[in-house]
C-alpha cells in the first residue's frame, strides 16, 4: 500500500495488487470517511443551531402582541417604538448578510460535488454492478444501480437549483443541470436548462452538445445536426459532437456520409468502444457485413462482452447465412445478458433456419415471456410447430398473432395448413379463403383447397381450385395426380386419361398414375391400350395382381383365350409366385384374407405339413380374429417346428387380445430367449405388462423396442398406451398422433387418442375421434363410454341419453352409462326418471357412493330435504368429506329452518375449499334468517368475492341491505341478480318487498305478479300483492295512510 502512503498511485497489473492490504486499508478508510460525516454534520447542526436562536431573538424583539403590550409600562412601550423604527435598516443588513454567508456556502457546495466527480463514480457503480451481475441476480442489482444513479442526479439538481436561487446567472449550474437531466433521460427539460446557460454564454460548447444529443434522443435528428455543427466552429474535435453527427446522419439513412463523422471521431479517440461499434454499425446498414465484423471484434477486443457490439456481430454473422456462429456468439452474449431481446431473437431465427425446431421453441418462449406481442417472433414459432407437425399448438401460436393482426398473411396461412393436416377440411377452406382475399395467387394455399373439398367429396369444387393451382405451375406433379384421381372418381375416364399423360409427360415412370390409366381405359372398352399400360405397369411390378387381372380380363374380351389362360397361369406359375402358396401370401399381404385362406387350404390339401403354408393360414385366421382357431393351430406348427417365431408371436398376441396376459408372457419370453431383439416380442409383452398394472416395466420394454427401431408403428402405439395408464395423457396424445400421422386408421392410436382427448377435457375432440373408432367397431364398450360421458361433459344432454340407451341395450347394467343417464336426465329436469335409473344403479352396487349422491341431489331439487339428508348421511358415512354431499346436507338443513346446523355443515365444506361459492351463500343465507344481518353480509361479500355473478348471494345481499333500508342499493342487487337469471324467485319476491316498503305499490305488484308465476301457491306473495292492491284502492279513494 505504498501507493496510499506516498499520496500518489499508478496502474498495476492484477497481480501485484495485495488484496487483504486493500481491504485493511479500505475498512479503515470507511471508518475515517463515517466519523468525517459525522464532523460536518455536527458543524452544519450547530450553525443550524446557532440559526434558530437567532430566529428566536428576532422574534421576542419585533413579534409584539397585545398582550405584551398592555404589561408594558411608558418607558417600555418609548424603548420598543424606537426598535420598531430600527427594524428595517436591521432586516436588511441581516438578510445581505445571511444570503452572502448562503451563497459563498453553496457555492463552496457546489465546487466540492463537483470535485467528487459524481459522472466517474457512476461509472465505478457500473462496473461494480457489471462484475456483480455474473454472481448474483441481475434484475435486482441493475435495479439498485439504476436507482443509486438516479438518486445522485436528482440530489445534484436540488443543490444546482438552490444554487439558482441565489445566483440566477450561474452558467455552471446550468449547465451540468442541463447534462444531469439529460443523464435522467428528461431530455426536453434538459434542453431548457441548456437554453437558459446559452443565454449566458452562446458559445458554450457542453451545453451546445447538451442540447444537440438531447434533441437526437428526442428523435429530431436534423436540429441535432444543426447544433452540433456549432459546437464544430469552436471545437473541431470535440468527439461527442462528432458521434452525435454520425448518430443522427444514420437515422436519416445518410450512412456513407454518418462513416465519415465517425471515422473522424476515431482519428482522436481510437479506442473508444462506443465509437468503434457506431462504425461496424453504419457498415452493417451499409451491407458491408464482413467489414462490419471487423471492427465489432476491435470493440471485443477491448471490451469482450460489449453487447451492441455483440448483437451487432450477431446480426451480420445472420446475414452471412453463417448461423451456427452467430448462435455460438449469441450465447456469448446471453451468459452476461440473458434478457437481451435483440441477441434472443436472431438466436431463435437462427435455430428455426437450421431446421433446430425445438431449440427454437425453447428460445422464442423466452422472447415472448418478455414480449408477448412480438408478431415476428409468433410467426418463426408458428413455423417451428408447423415443421415439428404439432398442428394443434401452432394454430395456438397462429391465433396470438391473429389478435394482434387479423389479416397477418403467414398465421392465416399456417391455420389452413394446420386445419387441413388436423382433417378439419371446412375450417381450413375458410381460412384458405381469408388469405386469398389478401393474395388471391398462393399457390400453396390454393392446394390447400383444393385437398380439402377434395377430403370432403365436393370432387366438382375441388377440380375448379386444381385447375387455379395449375394455371399458376402446370407442372405440379402432386396436383396433377390429386386432379387425375378426382376425374377418376367422377367417372371422367377420358378426362383421367389426358390428365394422366400430363402427369407422365414429367414422369414416365409413376406406377401410380400408370396405374389410373390403366384402370380407365379398362373402363372405356378400350381393351388393347389397356394390355398396353398394363405391361408397362407390370415392368415395374411384375406381381401386380390388378394389373395382371385386368390383362386377362382384357385378352379374355377379346376372344385371345390362350394368352388369357397363360396370364392365369402366372399368377400361380413357380416363376412369379412359386406356388398357391404364394398366390394366398400375395392375397394376405393385400387383405384379402379370406381368399387368401382358401388358397392356403388348397395348398394345404397337397402338402398339410409345409410351414410356409400353414403360417399363410395362421396369419389369415389371426387377421379375419378367429383366435381360439389361431392359438389351436399355432399349437400344432410349434410341433413341427419347436423354435417357429412368426408362430409364437401368434400365439402370444392371440393370448393377449383374449386376456390370457400371464400366458402371453410365457410365450413371449421363449421368443426373447431365441431373439432377445424381436420388436414384435417386446411389444406385446410391454403391452402384456402394462394391462398387469406393471407399467414401469412396460415402458421399459416399449423404449427398447423403439431404439431398434425408433418408427416401429406398434411400440409407439404401445408406448402410448402405457403412457395414457400412467396418466401422462398429453406425451400419450403426442405419440399416438405421431403414428396416426403416418397410419391415420391405426386403431390402437385412435383408441388412445380418444382417452387421452377426453381426460385432458378436449371434449368436442373426443367425440370426433369416437365417431371415427365406432365406425369400425361399433360395440367398443371403452369408446361408447368416451362418446356419452363427452356428450354429458359438453352439456348435450338429449343425445347423451340417446347414446347411452344404444349401450345398455347391449350392456344393461353398466354402471357408469346408468349413471350418466340419470345426471343427464336431473340436468333436464326429469327428476323422476332420474330416481328410477339411480334406484336400478344402487339394485346392482348398493353401496354406490355416486349413485347415493344423485339421489341426495335430485331428492334435494324435489325439496323432499329430510329424505335428502338420510341419502347424504350414506355418502358420509363412506366418505365424510365428500364436499358436494356435505353441502347438500347444510343447504337441506338451510331449507328445513334448521339454520344453525345448516351453518355448522357449511363451515365444514369451507375448511376444505374456502371459496365454496354454494356454502358461503349457505352460510351467508342461514346467518340472514337468523337475524345476523352485519355477518351475513360479510358472507354474502365473500361469496361474490369468489363469483361476482351468483344470483342466490346478490339476492340475499339486496335483502340484507333492504333490512339496513338501503333501498337504492338494495334494488341495484335485485336488479343484478334478475339480468343474470329473469325467474330468480327470491330475488323478485324480495325486490316486490323493497317497493312496498318504498310505497311504490304498483311497481312491488308487478315484481309479485311474475313471483308468482314461477310459484303459484306462495301464501306469503299472495298476501304481500294483496297487501298492496287494497293500499292502492284506499290511496284512489282519498283514505291516507299512516
Amino acid at each position: 500500500m505504498k501507493c496510499v502512503q506516498n499520496q500518489f498511485h499508478q496502474t498495476h497489473l492484477e497481480s501485484w495488487i495485495d488484496m487483504p492490504q486493500i481491504y485493511e486499508q479500505l475498512n479503515n478508510q470507511a471508518q475515517d470517511c463515517n466519523k468525517f460525516l459525522v464532523d460536518i454534520s455536527n458543524s452544519i447542526q450547530s450553525s443550524i443551531q446557532l440559526f434558530e436562536k437567532l430566529k428566536d431573538g428576532i422574534k421576542l424583539k419585533y413579534m409584539l402582541n397585545k398582550e405584551r403590550l398592555a404589561k408594558m409600562n411608558v418607558q417600555q412601550l418609548n424603548i420598543a417604538v424606537g426598535e420598531m423604527i430600527q427594524f428595517q435598516e436591521y432586516k436588511i443588513q441581516a438578510q445581505n448578510t445571511i444570503n452572502n454567508c448562503v451563497k459563498t456556502f453553496y457555492q463552496d457546495l457546489t465546487k466540492l460535488i463537483v470535485k467528487l466527480r459524481i459522472d466517474e463514480l457512476n461509472y465505478c457503480i457500473q462496473n461494480e454492478y457489471n462484475n456483480n451481475q455474473q454472481q448474483n441476480n441481475q434484475n435486482g442489482s441493475k435495479q439498485l444501480s439504476i436507482l443509486n444513479q438516479n438518486e445522485i442526479f436528482e440530489s445534484t439538481i436540488k443543490i444546482f437549483n438552490q444554487s439558482q436561487s441565489l445566483n440566477s446567472e450561474n452558467l455552471t449550474a446550468f449547465s451540468i443541470k442541463s447534462s444531469t437531466l439529460k443523464s435522467l433521460g428528461q431530455f426536453a427539460e434538459a434542453i431548457i436548462w441548456a437554453d437558459k446557460a446559452l443565454k449566458i454564454d452562446p458559445n458554450h460548447i457542453n451545453s451546445l452538445y447538451c442540447k444537440a444529443k438531447c434533441l437526437y434522443m428526442l428523435d429530431k435528428y436534423e436540429e441535432a445536426e444543426k447544433w452540433v455543427d456549432k459546437v464544430f466552429k469552436f471545437d473541431p474535435n470535440h468527439v461527442n459532437s462528432l458521434r452525435c453527427k454520425g448518430e443522427s446522419l444514420i437515422q436519416q439513412g445518410n450512412y456513407s456520409n454518418a462513416l465519415t463523422w465517425i471515422n473522424k471521431a476515431l482519428e482522436i479517440e481510437t479506442s473508444d468502444v462506443n465509437t468503434i461499434y457506431l462504425k461496424a454499425h453504419c457498415l452493417y446498414l451499409l451491407f458491408q457485413y464482413n467489414e462490419a465484423i471487423l471492427e465489432t471484434e476491435k470493440a471485443l477486443k477491448k471490451d469482450p462482452f460489449h453487447l451492441n457490439s455483440l448483437c451487432c456481430k450477431i446480426r451480420s454473422l445472420c446475414m452471412l447465412d453463417k448461423y451456427e456462429e452467430a448462435i455460438i456468439w449469441a450465447d456469448k452474449a446471453l451468459s452476461k445478458e440473458p434478457n437481451h431481446l435483440i441477441i434472443l431473437t436472431y438466436k431463435t431465427q437462427s435455430l428455426f433456419i437450421l431446421d433446430r425446431f425445438q431449440e427454437a421453441i425453447v428460445q422464442a418462449d423466452l422472447v415472448l415471456d418478455m414480449n408477448p406481442k412480438d408478431i415476428n417472433t409468433l410467426d418463426c414459432k408458428a413455423q417451428c410447430l408447423l415443421q415439428l407437425a404439432n398442428y394443434k399448438d401452432a394454430i395456438i401460436v397462429a391465433d396470438r398473432i391473429l389478435t394482434l393482426n387479423p389479416k397477418h398473411l403467414s398465421a392465416l396461412r399456417y391455420k389452413a395448413t394446420c386445419l387441413y393436416a388436423l382433417n378439419q377440411y371446412r375450417d381450413a377452406i375458410s381460412y384458405a379463403d381469408q388469405v386469398m382475399i389478401i393474395d388471391p395467387n398462393d399457390e400453396t394455399i390454393i392446394i390447400t383447397k383444393a385437398n380439402s373439398l377434395k377430403q370432403l367429396g365436393q370432387l366438382k369444387e375441388a377440380l375448379i381450385w386444381q385447375d387455379k393451382a395449375l394455371s399458376i405451375n402446370p407442372e405440379n406433379i402432386s396436383m396433377l395426380l390429386s386432379k387425375t384421381q378426382c376425374l377418376f372418381q367422377q367417372d371422367r375416364f377420358q378426362e383421367t386419361i389426358q390428365c394422366a399423360n400430363k402427369v407422365l409427360i414429367l414422369d414416365k415412370n409413376n406406377l401410380e398414375i400408370l396405374h389410373f390409366k390403366a384402370k380407365s381405359l379398362r373402363l372405356l372398352g378400350q381393351q388393347d391400350d389397356t394390355i398396353q399400360q398394363a405391361d408397362k405397369v407390370l415392368a415395374f411390378d411384375c406381381k401386380h395382381i390388378n394389373s395382371l387381372n385386368w390383362k386377362q380380363q382384357c385378352l379374355q374380351q377379346l376372344s385371345e383365350q390362350q394368352n388369357a389362360y397363360a396370364i392365369m397361369d402366372v399368377t400361380v406359375d413357380q416363376k412369379y409366385v412359386d406356388s398357391f402358396s404364394e398366390k394366398a401370401i400375395n392375397l394376405l399381404q393385400t387383405g384379402q384374407y379370406q381368399d387368401a385362406l382358401v388358397l392356403a387350404d388348397q395348398a394345404l390339401s397337397i402338402d398339410s405339413k409345409n410351414i410356409k403354408t400353414l403360417q399363410c393360414k395362421l396369419l389369415c385366421i389371426f387377421k379375419l380374429k378367429q383366435y381360439e382357431n389361431a392359438i389351436e393351430l399355432s399349437n400344432q406348427i410349434l410341433k413341427i417346428d419347436i423354435n417357429n417365431i412368426a408362430s409364437l408371436q401368434c400365439l402370444a398376441d392371440s393370448l393377449r387380445i383374449l386376456g390370457q396376459y400371464k400366458e402371453a408372457v410365457i410365450e413371449i419370453d421363449k421368443i426373447l430367449s431365441l431373439n432377445s431383439n424381436s420388436v414384435n416380442a417386446l411389444q406385446c409383452k410391454a403391452l402384456c405388462l402394462n394391462l398387469l398394472g406393471q407399467q414401469k416395466e412396460a415402458l421399459v420394454l416399449a423404449n427398447k423396442a423403439l431404439t431398434i427401431d425408433p418408427n416401429y408403428v406398434d411400440a409407439l402405439s404401445c408406448k402410448a398406451n402405457i403412457l395414457q395408464y400412467m396418466g401422462q395423457y398429453s406425451q400419450a396424445l403426442k405419440l399416438s398422433e405421431q403414428v396416426l400421422n403416418e397410419h391415420p386408421y391405426n386403431l390402437d392410436s385412435l383408441k388412445c387418442k380418444a382417452h387421452c382427448l377426453y381426460m385432458l377435457t378436449r371434449f368436442k375432440d373426443a367425440i370426433n375421434q369416437a365417431k371415427v373408432i365406432l365406425d369400425h367397431e361399433p360395440k367398443n364398450i371403452n369408446i361408447l363410454q368416451i362418446y356419452v360421458q363427452s356428450l354429458f361433459k359438453l352439456s348435450i344432454f338429449d343425445e347423451a341419453i340417446i347414446s347411452a340407451d344404444k349401450i345398455l341395450e347391449i350392456y344393461p347394467h353398466h354402471i357408469d352409462i346408468l349413471l350418466c343417464k340419470a345426471h343427464s336426465l336431473r340436468l333436464l329436469g326429469k327428476f323422476n326418471e332420474t330416481l328410477e335409473i339411480i334406484d336400478k344403479v344402487l339394485s346392482i352396487d348398493s353401496n354406490n357412493i355416486n349413485g347415493m349422491q344423485c339421489k341426495a341431489q335430485t331428492l334435494y331439487i324435489l325439496d323432499k330435504n329430510a329424505d335428502s339428508i338420510i341419502w347424504t348421511e350414506k355418502v358420509l358415512a363412506i366418505d365424510p368429506n365428500h364436499i358436494s354431499t356435505l353441502h347438500c346436507k347444510a343447504d337441506n338443513l338451510r331449507l328445513l329452518g334448521n339454520y344453525n346446523e345448516a351453518i355448522k355443515w357449511a363451515d365444514k365444506v369451507l375448511v376444505i375449499d374456502p371459496k365454496f361459492v354454494n356454502a358461503l351463500y349457505c352460510k351467508a343465507d342461514s346467518l340472514r334468517s337468523l337475524s345476523q344481518y352485519k355477518e351475513a353480509l360479510i358472507w354474502t361479500d365473500k361469496a361474490l368475492a369468489v363469483d361476482p355473478r351468483h344470483v342466490n348471494s346478490l339476492g340475499t345481499k339486496g335483502d340484507i341491505l333492504r333490512i339496513f333500508k338501503k333501498y337504492d342499493i338494495a334494488l341495484k342487487f335485485f336488479d343484478l341478480a334478475l339480468n343474470i337469471n329473469p325467474n330468480s324467485y327470491f330475488s323478485l319476491s324480495q325486490k316486490g318487498l323493497c317497493l312496498q316498503e318504498q310505497k311504490r305499490y304498483q311497481e312491488a305488484i308487478i315484481c309479485y305478479e311474475k313471483a308468482l308465476k314461477i310459484q303459484p301457491n306462495s301464501g306469503w306473495t299472495l298476501c304481500r300483492k294483496k297487501q298492496c292492491e287494497e293500499t292502492l284502492i284506499k290511496c284512489r279513494s282519498g283514505v291516507k295512510q299512516f
